[in-house]
C-alpha cells in the first residue's frame, strides 16, 4: 500500500476491495496509523481467509511503501524542507511562513544575521514517526535565491 510522506506523518484512511473466497466482493476501511515507515506492516485482524478446520479468521497484513515528497525530504524522525527566504530577512530578522505535513500555516521566526543555508527548527510538533520516541520537529533549510546571487558577485 502506498501512502505520500505527508500521509505517513498525519496518518491516513485508504478503502480496499477484495476478492472472496466465493467471488464476493468485500469493501475494506484500512487506517493507516500517523508514523509509518517504509515497510511498516499494518495488521487486519480477523480479515483473512477461513481458517483451517473451521479455525478462526487469519488476519491480513499491508505492506507499507511511503511515497517521496516534494516539498520534504525525511531523514530518520527528522522532515526537513527548503524554504525560500529574502535576503532583506535573512539579513535583519523577521518571519517565514511555513506549512506542516498535516497543512497548518506557522510562521518560522529567523533571527537577524541568520547564514543561508542555515537549519532550523520550528516551535510546533508537526508530525510523529515512532511510536516510542517523542515527536521531533521539522527543519527548514533556508535557501534565498536572491542570497545565492549576492554570493556570486
Amino acid at each position: 500500500m502506498e501512502v505520500t510522506l505527508e500521509e505517513a506523518a498525519t496518518g491516513a484512511q485508504r478503502v480496499l476491495e477484495l476478492q472472496g473466497e466465493e467471488g464476493k466482493t468485500r469493501r475494506l476501511e484500512v487506517k493507516i496509523p500517523a508514523g509509518v515507515e517504509i515497510g511498516s506492516r499494518v495488521r487486519m485482524a480477523g480479515l483473512g481467509g477461513e481458517g483451517a478446520g473451521g479455525g478462526p479468521r487469519g488476519d491480513i497484513y499491508l505492506v507499507v511503501t511511503v511515497l517521496p515528497s516534494t516539498t520534504y525530504e525525511r531523514k530518520g524522525n527528522d522532515l526537513y524542507m527548503d524554504l525560500a527566504v529574502d535576503l532583506p530577512t535573512l539579513m535583519l530578522g523577521g518571519e517565514a511562513s511555513v506549512v506542516t505535513p498535516g497543512g497548518k500555516r506557522l510562521a518560522l521566526k529567523i533571527a537577524p544575521e541568520t547564514a543561508n543555508g542555515a537549519n532550523m527548527r520550528w516551535a510546533a510538533r508537526a508530525c510523529r514517526f515512532s511510536a516510542t520516541r517523542p515527536a521531533r520537529r521539522p527543519v527548514c533549510s533556508h535557501q534565498s535565491p536572491l542570497a545565492h546571487e549576492a554570493d556570486r558577485s
